[in-house]
């Protein structure tokens, strides 16, 4: 499975029986992980805040516990150039939580005879949940763009007697993949929603996906879109849960240009809105939130260094800076927000989209609609001549307020 979801995704964890079972995999999916598993991979080890190398050959005994437990594992980093983790490096194929995937088959609902496409086969172990679930009469196909990963998984499918077809192809943009089909596994992280996920799904089929935002890239959302008629599908989001990102659909970082809040165009102004406001949004359920009422932003964070010598008390209490970047047609905005936890806050913002405005607006709107949680927000995606649109829904579907992304 290409995706890696977080700590924080294992609050979904089904009844304290199967969370103290030896084999977590096994009492809760009905398969044991461990033949889908390489001799080494990596596991964060929350100790040492650092992810470590299991040697099964080295070390069987703790290799075993680990695969036998809840926790996550890499199995391969910056798409196999390296090997291990380290600078600059991320983790880009993992077996995930077996409570995590357990919470997106459930959302799937797949049955018996039904004919199944998987995005991201990764070890080729939720290929082979998917190949249990839908039964001799049912098939599933799984599609990995990864060859080195498609020959792993097609070995270890092999080695269990699992019969799934696995492509080597890219998931996003391949029309040769066939269909239709009941219903679409996704196991990466998306960001927009291909049309041929949709056409190819058949009118009330299911297609479960961990979504997300640029701005929040470690907060995806579980997804699950019903097709509907003439190319559109709509559902609600649901659970937090955090994945790799589709290899294509990876997060690009904006070049901006080197102390661009000191031009001479930049714009500078003290806003009214409360630094804690800002950081409840940024640290709490907000993000996600703000993500899809910011389409197309990215954020860093980072504290500054407080000056001693600042004799403007409020100056002095904003010691964090949000930084805010888009790439769009017209060119590059920027943005700085300067908040702390008592004070009010400074923006500057340079370029053609005024992005410290829109933030503060968002914020607002947030605030004043109650501060939701993602949960109530939904997505509707049109698929036409092969090219998709996204628009964000609050409330109901049909309801307003509604935006495009």
């Amino acid at each position: 499975m290409s995706g890696s979801p977080a700590p924080t995704s294992g609050e979904v964890t089904g009844d304290d029986a199967v969370a103290r079972d030896a084999n977590v995999s096994l009492a809760l999916l009905g398969r044991d992980r461990s033949p889908f598993l390489p001799t080494t991979f990596w596991h964060w080890d929350a100790d040492a805040a650092a992810d470590v190398l299991v040697d099964r050959d080295r070390d069987p005994r703790t290799w075993n516990a680990i695969a036998a437990g809840d926790g996550f594992v890499v199995t391969q980093w910056n798409d196999g150039t390296t090997d291990g983790p380290g600078r600059e490096r991320v983790p880009t194929c993992s077996c995930s939580m077996p409570t995590t995937v357990h919470s997106m088959l459930d959302a799937l609902e797949v049955g018996s005879g039904m004919r199944v496409l998987e995005i991201g086969t990764g070890t080729g172990y939720t290929a082979a949940l998917l190949k249990d679930r839908v039964g001799p009469s049912g098939t599933v196909v799984s599609v990995e763009i990864d060859e080195y990963l498609a020959t792993r998984a097609r070995a270890n499918l092999a080695g269990v007697g699992v019969g799934v077809d696995v492509i080597t192809a890219d998931g996003l943009a391949d029309h040769s993949i066939g269909g239709p089909f009941d219903r679409v596994h996704v196991t990466c992280g998306i960001r927009v929603v291909p049309a041929t996920w949709i056409e190819r799904t058949v009118p009330g089929g299911r297609i479960v996906m961990p979504w997300g935002t640029h701005f929040a890239p470690s907060h995806d959302l579980l997804l699950t879109l019903t097709a509907g008629v003439d190319g559109t599908a709509s559902g609600r989001f649901e659970d937090g849960l955090s994945y790799m990102k589709a290899r294509g659909q990876r997060t690009a970082w904006p070049q901006a240009p080197e102390k661009w809040w000191e031009h001479q165009d930049a714009t500078h102004s003290t806003s009214a809105v409360p630094g804690a406001w800002v950081e409840g949004a940024l640290t709490g359920f907000g993000a996600p939130v703000l993500g899809l009422l910011l389409p197309n932003t990215v954020k860093t964070v980072e504290d500054r260094p407080y000056d001693d010598d600042d004799d403007d008390a409020a100056a002095a209490d904003r010691t964090t800076t949000l930084s805010l970047y888009r790439s769009g047609p017209t060119g590059l905005s920027c943005a700085r927000v300067l908040y702390g936890t008592t004070a009010d806050t400074t923006t500057t913002a340079w370029g053609p989209d005024d992005l410290a405005a829109e933030f503060l607006a968002a914020l607002r709107w947030w605030r004043r609609h109650g501060r939701p949680e993602a949960e109530g927000f939904g997505l509707a995606v049109l698929a036409n001549d092969g090219r998709s649109t996204q628009r964000v829904w609050f409330g109901e579907p049909n309801e307003t307020p509604s935006w495009s992304l």
